[in-house]
């Protein structure tokens, strides 16, 4: 597995074709509070959307004279659990009968994962006009992914700290310095 940063994993294909190249990568991102900031990562907190992102770009002298779609998918397994049924995990993408660059974001919605620590791919193939699984795939490991449930831990507006956890205060400091 190639990885160039946290999030940013490079793309295996099977190129059985001649005439026909296909390569990119992919990112796993943790979508920050504004709507259009994605953070590559491979941690990722289960009350915040994320998404898997795939780019790649084929060209060669016979994807003139391909058609049908491509299907990207992604799985999950879960460390110690075995695998996860990601709910809305496959797109169908057209495939373009020229050289093309293509850009598919899968978005997921908080809580689709629970807390955990699972092992992640994504993978792209390619189907024919009648929906036949054709002779190009490719995947990415999405490497080890954690995902984690969090709740606010620091005193805001006079929450209550969790059991056995308290804010320090001027009047600690005080009481510290006059040996109270």
């Amino acid at each position: 597995m190639s990885k160039h940063q946290s999030g940013h994993y490079d793309l295996i294909v099977e190129e059985t074709l001649k005439y026909f190249r296909m390569r990119g990568y992919c990112e796993v991102n943790e979508v920050e509070l504004e709507p259009h900031f994605r953070t590559p990562t491979d941690v990722i907190n289960t009350n915040q959307d994320w998404s898997v992102r795939l780019y790649w770009e084929t060209d060669g002298a016979l994807n003139c004279l391909m058609d049908g779609t491509w299907k990207c998918r992604v799985y999950l397994e879960q460390f110690g659990e075995g695998e996860y049924k990601l709910p809305d995990s496959e797109v169908i993408v057209d495939f373009h009968s020229a050289p093309h660059k293509y850009d598919v974001e899968m978005p997921f919605k908080p809580g689709s994962v629970k807390p955990g620590v699972y092992k992640g791919v994504a993978t792209i193939q390619m189907c024919g006009p009648k929906g036949h699984l054709g002779p190009i795939v490719a995947y990415c490991e999405l490497g080890w992914l954690h995902f984690y449930d969090s709740k606010p831990f620091i005193d805001v507006d006079n929450r209550p700290w969790p059991k056995g956890v308290r804010a320090s205060s001027e009047d600690d400091s005080n009481e510290a310095s006059s040996g109270e």
